[in-house]
């Protein structure tokens, strides 16, 4: 049974370990300087480290979770192809009644394959949002992870081959240029808001996860013109 990269986080101790060398290594860039001002850097230090950690274990988590999704909807239309095939094979010129027509059919199962197929996609782009926005492009995801997607990515291509002989080839899917920019700036706010409350500040996580609620009920912002380009150059702390 796998378990959640949650789970195995059973203390604080990465938190207070990488906390523990940024306050140190602020302090010793500081030397000489005003005490305020060495509180306030070592703070910011603090809050941004425990943000990124929380960051890569969250991203962790999210693509583990999403990976085991993928599989079974890949199982499932699966399935359903080949339950399609089978039909088409058995009952060609048979009268019996399925209820729903055939090309009802097939076509609820395109897209199911075509809603898998953007939805890693839109998954795989905030990810890749979010590691340029804080990581400096730098791959977020631990060494099982990449290899766990590129063996779904592998299941859907031949799925996608199995999927176009029996229910006909599915369309170019073309993600929504908002949908990975809203994805990823959700993921940012959870996080924020476990970082604040990781940080003993309840009240940040609460106005934080507020927000989120609040973005979710209200209308859509418009769409970036570059989504890689939204938010460079700000604070990349939890608490913005």
């Amino acid at each position: 049974m796998r378990v959640g990269w949650s789970q195995q986080r059973s203390n604080y101790w990465p938190y207070e370990h990488l906390a523990t060398r940024a306050s140190a290594q602020v302090r010793r860039s500081l030397r000489g300087a005003k005490g305020c001002q060495v509180d306030e850097a070592t703070q910011g230090a603090i809050a941004q480290t425990t943000f990124l950690l929380e960051l890569i274990f969250h991203l962790n988590a999210l693509a583990d979770e999403d990976q085991r999704r993928a599989e079974l909807r890949c199982e499932v239309l699966g399935m359903q192809v080949r339950a399609l095939d089978l039909e088409q094979t058995l009952l060609k010129d048979s009268e019996v009644d399925l209820g729903t027509p055939l090309a009802e059919r097939k076509e609820a199962c395109r897209a199911g394959f075509a809603a898998l197929v953007g939805d890693l996609a839109t998954a795989d782009e905030a990810r890749h949002l979010l590691e340029v926005r804080y990581l400096d492009g730098r791959p977020a995801l631990f060494p099982r992870i990449p290899e766990g997607w590129q063996t779904i990515r592998d299941v859907v291509r031949e799925l996608a081959t199995l999927s176009a002989e029996v229910v006909g080839p599915t369309d170019d899917v073309q993600t929504q240029p908002g949908d990975a920019l809203a994805h990823a700036g959700d993921l940012a706010d959870r996080v924020r808001s476990m970082a604040l409350g990781l940080l003993g500040d309840p009240a940040g996580a609460r106005a934080v996860a507020a927000r989120r609620l609040q973005a979710r009920t209200s209308s859509p912002p418009k769409p970036q013109p570059d989504a890689r380009e939204v938010d460079r150059g700000q604070d990349l702390g939890p608490a913005q």
